[in-house]
């Protein structure tokens, strides 16, 4: 391939303009990412209180579970959305309905109102989490991909360090806060993205002069709805299984209606992407380009990366919400010191990340490196439900480090692995899709070990009546102190060490319970392409 000459220009001008558009990002993208990440942190921590404040210990689990299911149907919508209006308004957009939905949070009266306003919180977020991932992705350049990973990194990691203190700590104060604190600095955050990104470019973006008529119609509305609709309905209907009986008619009903919307969504986006091929076949109304092209769901590189994605986003959100519950319940540490023990994920995380940018350096490909981070998933999280009924705190530490670990090694490595077999015009496209899937697996994650947690607590409870040391009503009045954590604090003692016992057995069975998901994902890496296509490298 011939290489175009342009104009010459000197190395030192090119290292500053380099730097200069490096400095510009990181602004620009500081708030929005730490937001996001501190944002579930934060809640994570303290979302045992929170709930407890409503009488609704059992129902916690949804706090977090409609913040995800929301972050993760809207998300390729997002990736979409970059291609045809552009980053900056995509991520202003986002930024806007992250405010809107914090702002409810902030203002709810019951755990209905709140979970509504964590699932419009949940679109917000799941614009920012791709658009940054796409931003920093558009340069074809390694050594730039390198440094805006490291750079990303960086800030998953103070907003993962600091999130479970400050979440703790505004717990303790007053719950209201650990939302009220996203609206100021939102409108910051939107103010920095005005400065920087107004002009960044858009690798996808339709022809000069393209009418917002014209952009409306390459929407993909139907693909869209299709996808959302069945997303929720299939995420709702593990939810609800899970917590009542899976053979109810209204699990059944949302299991088969969801998964036919998606079936149709699949075929939906086929027949669109034909119709790019084909122009003359089919009638002009239609969307003009797919959300997400049938052909990706045959790529390997796409399917390996997906499921190693979402295997680590049930390991990662599963560690935050119910690592702090366990402490908070069986070990009755306060929110503070529940998040103080997560503190340990960041060492993991960091190691992770700078063995997995050195590796892809040295050896130009990240194959590997992706993969014996996805082998180190389900290894962590055995080793974290061992931890959890050997009531080793100094062992639980060292597996949540194994686990930040792996989540190091996987997550840029698998980022560097999308970008760089894939078209730059494609780029959105499967960023977007990697980050849906690892919301997808917090989403089911938290869903799964929030209703193991509580079938194995009651199902240990239930047991406990054919001791002899504990009368039915004793242990009626343990499982409706699930609900909160201020009725099991004030039950007697033995009943009360009869309910961490359980909670003991349900938090190490909701750890085991990811184990199979997390299998997969290192046998079909092995699949993945090892020779990376680099577009602009230079040593």
């Amino acid at each position: 391939m011939t290489k175009e000459v342009g104009p010459q220009v000197s190395q030192p001008e090119t290292k500053r303009h380099r730097a200069l558009r490096l400095l510009k990002l990181a602004l620009a993208l500081m708030l929005p990412v730490f937001l996001e990440t501190l944002d579930q942190t934060v809640v994570a921590t303290a979302q045992t209180r929170i709930a407890s404040q409503f009488d609704a210990l059992s129902e916690q689990q949804w706090i977090g579970t409609a913040y995800l299911l929301t972050a993760t149907v809207f998300l390729p919508i997002f990736g979409s959305l970059a291609d045809i209006f552009g980053r900056y308004l995509a991520l202003q957009l986002s930024t806007l309905l992250f405010i809107i939905g914090s702002a409810i949070c902030t203002g709810s009266q019951g755990i209905t109102p709140l979970i509504i306003g964590r699932a419009i919180t949940g679109i917000g977020a799941g614009g920012l989490t791709s658009l940054a991932r796409i931003i920093l992705s558009d340069s074809g350049n390694l050594r730039d991909n390198n440094t805006q990973a490291a750079i990303l990194s960086l800030l998953y990691g103070i907003g993962y360090s600091v999130g479970p203190i400050i979440g703790g700590s505004l717990a303790q104060a007053n719950w209201r806060w650990c939302f009220a604190i996203n609206l100021p600095c939102c409108v910051l955050g939107m103010g920095s993205s005005y400065f920087f990104l107004r002009h960044h470019p858009n690798p996808a973006a339709p022809p000069p002069g393209t009418t917002i008529a014209e952009k409306l119609q390459r929407i993909d509305y139907l693909g869209a709805f299709l996808f959302v609709t069945g997303g929720i309905l299939l995420i709702l209907g593990l939810s609800w299984g899970s917590q009542d009986e899976w053979s109810q008619a209204e699990v059944i009903a949302v299991f088969v209606v969801g998964g036919w919307l998606l079936v149709l969504f699949y075929l939906w986006e086929w027949f669109l992407e034909r119709r790019v091929t084909h122009p003359h076949a089919y009638v002009s109304w239609l969307a003009e380009q797919p959300m997400i092209p049938a052909a990706l769901f045959k790529d390997i590189d796409v399917i390996a990366t997906s499921v190693i994605t979402f295997g680590s986003g049930m390991l990662m959100f599963g560690m935050f919400y119910f690592v702090s519950t366990y402490f908070v319940i069986v070990q009755g540490y306060s929110q503070v010191q529940a998040g103080l023990v997560l503190l340990t994920f960041m060492p993991g995380l960091g190691v992770g990340v700078l063995v997995s940018r050195r590796v892809i350096n040295v050896t130009k490909q990240a194959k590997y490196i992706c993969i014996a981070g996805a082998v180190l998933g389900p290894v962590g999280a055995g080793l974290t439900g061992y931890a959890i009924v050997n009531g080793s705190t100094t062992k639980l530490y060292i597996f949540t480090a194994i686990v930040g670990l792996s989540c190091g090694m996987v997550i840029p490595s698998g980022a560097v692995q999308l970008r760089f077999t894939h078209r730059k015009d494609e780029v959105a496209t499967v960023v977007a899709l990697s980050m849906f899937f690892r919301t997808l697996g917090g989403t089911v994650g938290l869903a799964q070990m929030g209703a193991v947690l509580n079938a194995k607590a009651r199902e240990y409870l239930t047991a406990a009546i054919s001791s002899g040391q504990y009368t039915a009503q004793d242990i009626s009045e343990a499982v409706n102190a699930l609900a909160s954590q201020g009725l099991i604090q004030s039950l007697p003692a033995p009943v009360l060490q009869l309910v961490r016992d359980a909670m003991t057995q349900g938090a190490r069975w909701a750890f085991i319970s990811l184990v199979p998901w997390l299998a997969v994902g290192p046998l079909l890496s092995v699949f993945m392409t090892r020779q990376l296509r680099f577009e602009e490298y230079q040593d």
